[in-house]
């Protein structure tokens, strides 16, 4: 379910993005009215997090392998009316990339610990923003599992290990308040 958690220093908006038994994912217009209700009254920078990632461009249609485009652009919507919104992070495609909301707020999504290059990300929060700074796993055992997957896509003419690491400016940098 949905969960709104407030930390010292910033606010996050969990939702659930699943759809049962699908690839793709949604959120409902009761979803984004949550959001935009506590985002309204939030007195500190708020940061939604779904496991879909967001559509933002591109062709649409309703099987794309993220978030379906109406409830992305809801979710654009709600983040533009509300200036506490600073950031939309999703893991869905275990890869880190960041790309930009029409109002300019960051769409991230972020790597997983499970398959190559086996990452996380850390929220730093200070007085001018929020910080995201990507660690890799570090135990041999992980590390070895992790690394049986750097070929995942190969079949598929994918570099796995390109694609799920991403640019530098993907994994590590700033989210400026708004």
């Amino acid at each position: 379910g949905d969960q709104w958690i407030d930390l010292p220093g910033v606010s996050i908006a969990l939702l659930d993005t699943v759809i049962a038994e699908q690839t793709t994912g949604t959120i409902s217009p009761e979803q984004l009215q949550w959001i935009d209700d506590f985002s309204a009254s939030a007195d500190r920078p708020v940061v939604v997090m779904g496991h879909h990632q967001q559509w933002v461009a591109g062709a649409r249609h309703d099987g794309y392998f993220g978030l379906d485009p109406d409830s992305a652009d809801g979710l654009t919507e709600v983040v533009a009316n509300n200036p506490g919104i600073v950031a939309y992070t999703a893991g869905h495609t275990h890869r880190h990339r960041v790309r930009s909301m029409n109002c300019g707020v960051p769409s991230i999504e972020v790597g997983c610990v499970k398959d190559f290059p086996g990452t996380w990300a850390e929220y730093r929060v200070y007085e001018g923003g929020i910080m995201q700074v990507v660690h890799r796993i570090s135990s041999p055992e992980a590390l070895r599992w992790s690394d049986r997957c750097r070929h995942l896509m190969s079949d598929f003419g994918i570099d796995y290990e390109k694609y799920a690491l991403g640019n530098l400016e993907d994994r590590c940098f700033n989210i400026p308040l708004r």
